[in-house]
C-alpha cells in the first residue's frame, strides 16, 4: 500500500490535528507523480504550500518489506530531494522560525542545514531563534550523522526522541567526537542492543546526551515504555521518569 509519509510530515500532520491549526511544513519535494500523493486532504488541516518543489527531482519515498507477524523484514528508502531543504531555502521563512513557539527538524536534514540551525543564526542580525528545537533522530545511521554533523556539542537541542537503537547510535557519535564520558559501553553494535541492552546502559546513555548539552531525552522502548532524562535540580546529575506504554488497538 502507499501512504503519505516521511518522519517529519507525520509530526506536522499530528500536530495539525491535535490543535486544529496547521503548522508551517518546510521541507523539499519532486515534481514527479507522487508529489501528488503528499496535497492536502479533508481529513487533516495540513497545508504544503511552503514545501519546496525541485523540478527533475523524485520526492522522497521509503519502501518497507514486513513479516506476517508485522515485523520489518528489509527496507530501502530514496531521499536525495531533502537536500534541497538548504539554509538558503529556510531563509526564506526565517520570519516564522524566529516567531514559532517550538521548531521540530529531524536528522533527514543535510549536515550543513543542521549546523545552521543549530548556529543560532537562523534570526540573523546576531538575533538568536528563541524556539525550543526538537531532533527527531529518524534512524539509526542518521542519528549518528546528525551527531557528527554538530561535532558532538548537543546544547541547541532542547529535546530529542530516538528509540533504543538510535539513543545507542548518537552515543556512539559522542565517542567518536570525544566528548562520551559514561561506563556503559556505548560502542557496542546498536543492532545487538536488543539483545545485551539493559535498563542501566539505556539510562547510561540517556545521561550522555544530557550531559552533551540536551534538555529533555525522550527515548521510546516499545513494549517497556518511554524513559524520560533531563538534568536534575542540582545541574550536575541526570533525574530519570519512566512511562509505562499506552494500550493500542491496531
Amino acid at each position: 500500500s502507499l501512504s503519505q509519509g516521511g518522519v517529519g510530515r507525520n509530526i506536522a500532520d499530528s500536530l495539525a490535528r491535535l490543535l486544529g491549526t496547521p503548522p508551517l511544513f518546510l521541507s523539499a519535494i519532486g515534481d514527479d507523480g507522487l508529489a501528488a500523493v503528499l496535497e492536502p486532504r479533508q481529513s487533516t488541516p495540513l497545508t504544503i504550500h511552503a514545501v519546496r518543489r525541485v523540478p527533475g527531482c523524485r520526492t522522497a519515498t521509503y519502501a518497507a518489506m514486513h513479516t506476517s507477524d508485522g515485523e520489518m523484514q528489509a527496507a530501502v528508502a530514496d531521499m536525495e530531494v531533502l537536500a534541497h531543504i538548504t539554509p538558503g531555502y529556510l531563509r526564506t521563512h526565517a520570519d516564522a522560525l524566529c516567531l514559532a513557539p517550538l521548531v521540530v527538524i529531524d536528522a533527514n536534514l543535510p549536515a550543513e542545514t543542521l549546523q545552521w540551525i543549530a548556529s543560532g543564526d537562523v534570526c540573523g542580525k546576531g538575533i538568536a531563534m528563541r524556539a525550543p528545537l526538537w531532533l527527531e533522530p529518524v534512524s539509526v545511521p542518521k542519528a549518528h550523522a546528525a551527531v557528527v554533523a554538530l561535532r558532538g556539542d548537543l546544547s541547541p537541542i532542547s529535546l530529542v526522541s530516538p528509540n533504543e537503537d538510535e539513543l545507542l547510535a548518537m552515543t556512539e557519535a559522542l565517542q567518536g567526537n570525544g566528548v562520551y564520558a559514561d561506563d556503559t559501553n556505548p560502542s557496542a553494535d546498536s543492532s545487538t542492543a536488543h539483545m545485551d541492552g539493559s535498563d542501566d546502559r539505556i539510562r547510561g546513555a540517556a545521561a550522555a546526551l544530557v550531559r552533551a548539552g540536551v534538555l529533555h531525552v525522550i527515548v521510546t522502548r516499545g513494549a517497556a515504555g518511554v524513559l524520560w532524562a533531563r538534568r536534575a535540580e542540582d545541574g550536575i546529575g541526570v533525574t530519570f521518569e519512566e512511562m509505562p506504554a499506552l494500550r493500542a488497538a491496531v
